[in-house]
């Protein structure tokens, strides 16, 4: 595999580097690549022109796919679905520190008050049926 072709050009006051682009080949200067912080140079092999036509190409050829998933996002059964798990998740670890945040106590003094745990769960899910409607 050949390394990257990395140029420099003098204009002006300060120096532009130039890539390869591994797509189309053609000589680019570094702002025409999108960032990559994972990368050595901190920037894509391909250049933006490319990542977006083969990002435009998959897009065609899951549009079905795509479709189907944002229909089963929208659907209002999924909807209600995934609130009344989010009001069953609310786990006695969550509780525990809304309470310790609001009325500044330990978990330990906490546990020995188990009706207040209770009165927290009941608040929490009228709150986010309140919101819902």
């Amino acid at each position: 595999m050949t390394s990257p072709v990395f140029i420099s050009i003098n204009s002006g006051s300060h120096e532009k580097p130039l890539k390869k682009c591994s797509k189309c080949g053609e000589i680019k200067p570094f702002t025409e690549y999108h960032k990559a912080s994972e990368r050595k140079i901190g920037i894509k092999s391909a250049c933006k022109v490319c990542c977006n036509y083969a990002k435009a190409k998959t897009c065609v050829k899951y549009k079905e796919k795509y479709k189907e998933r944002s229909k089963k996002w929208g659907n209002p059964e999924t909807t209600k679905k995934r609130e009344q798990r989010k009001i069953k998740e609310l786990t006695r670890s969550y509780i525990n520190k809304l309470l310790r945040a609001q009325y500044e106590i330990t978990t330990n003094e906490i546990n020995k008050i188990p009706q207040l745990i209770e009165l927290k769960k009941v608040e929490l899910k009228n709150k986010r049926l309140c919101q819902k409607n």
